[in-house]
């Protein structure tokens, strides 16, 4: 049987921005697997989702998306979420 522990739990806001992280702060720190179960690069603070890189603080890709199908016809290709976390999500 095993058993089974929240060790460190982390809050964000609709950025991926870290709010808080309480717990063991060396495993917190240490996983990579962040927000929204991004992998998180923590020499840069930037979050790999597959093919691009997204920094929280500018709440942009670093490079432009070459699948774009923006709704509303709009042209930012690098853009998070069309600006709306809470309503979309980034495939």
């Amino acid at each position: 049987m095993f058993l089974y522990s929240v060790v460190c739990t982390y809050q964000y806001d609709a950025w991926g921005n870290v709010i808080q992280i309480t717990g063991d702060m060396k495993i917190g720190q240490l996983n990579p697997i962040r927000y929204r179960s991004y992998y998180f690069d923590s020499e840069t603070s930037f979050y790999y989702l597959g093919s691009r890189y997204y920094n929280p603080e500018t709440c942009r890709f670093l490079n432009a998306d070459e699948y774009c199908l923006c709704i509303d016809n709009n042209q930012n290709m690098y853009q998070y979420c069309e600006n709306n976390p809470m309503y979309y999500i980034d495939n």
